[in-house]
């Protein structure tokens, strides 16, 4: 047990470190977050977020082109307690993206390209840690998440968050997410037929530093809102040069009243 807890935090602090150096790099991208603990039975959870990503550095998609993307992104989302330590959620987005593309073997000319789209994510959230959960003291989550973009002529996107919250007192909690993503991008391809698609895989990881602050103290009859801000780095784990990004996270919750455990 001292072992897998040893091979845990050893985890996250090598996450973090490369979140550290991400950030000084990387641009950003929006990325729905949750808290790492599961809601009670029958417990509700209402939120919503804004989320801007951009692009430091320019994103290498071909020999010739360059692009350099931005995405904002308005987040909504609903979660509730099925079970004691397990609880379900939904997620559904609205973002828009603008990208500025180089064409190094034109000189200098540039074009910008305006996108908008959707997502759809539901997820199940596993709390490995014990309940009830003890002020400072690390706790463990873990999720499996599905989400539908129209991004792209629709993208799969499957994802394993791990969570690592540490509650301060009644008010203040701050979490580390590492997430790994497997993406099912469709695109056209002609050569197939006239309305054939073929399907590019990625591989990407997510690495993001949450803080939460509730500004009630939760109890009985007592609705509880939050103030969550998230900073946070992804990038493609097969290819350096692609979906290295930033993105920053800001949002509002409001929690049913509190369910006291026995």
């Amino acid at each position: 047990m001292v072992l897998c807890k040893s091979l845990v935090c050893s985890l996250f602090l090598s996450s973090f470190v490369l979140f550290l150096s991400g950030c000084a790099t990387s641009g950003n991208l929006p990325v729905p977050e949750q808290e790492a603990q599961t809601l009670l039975p029958g417990h509700v959870s209402l939120g919503g977020s804004f989320s801007y990503a951009n692009s430091g550095a320019a994103n290498t998609l071909s020999y010739y082109d360059q692009s350099s993307p931005s995405v904002t992104s308005l987040n909504l989302n609903m979660r509730t307690g099925l079970i004691k330590r397990i609880d379900f959620g939904l997620g559904y987005s609205v973002a828009a993206t603008n990208e500025k593309y180089y064409l190094t073997d034109y000189g200098k000319d540039t074009l910008f390209k305006a996108e908008r789209y959707s997502a759809l994510f539901l997820d199940l959230k596993f709390q490995l840690s014990k309940s009830p959960i003890k002020f400072r003291r690390p706790f463990l989550s873990l999720a499996f998440q599905y989400g539908y973009s129209t991004k792209d002529n629709g993208t799969d996107i499957v994802s394993i968050p791990l969570r690592m919250g540490l509650r301060i007192n009644n008010y203040f909690q701050a979490q580390l997410t590492e997430k790994m993503e497997y993406l099912s991008i469709r695109h056209p391809n002609h050569y197939l037929s006239s309305n054939g698609y073929q399907s590019d895989i990625l591989f990407r990881n997510n690495l993001a530093l949450n803080l939460i602050a509730s500004l009630l103290e939760p109890g009985k009859d007592v609705w509880v809102p939050k103030i969550t801000t998230s900073i946070g780095t992804q990038f493609d784990m097969l290819h350096s040069n692609l979906f290295s990004m930033y993105y920053i996270n800001i949002g509002v919750s409001v929690d049913s009243p509190y369910l006291f455990e026995d």
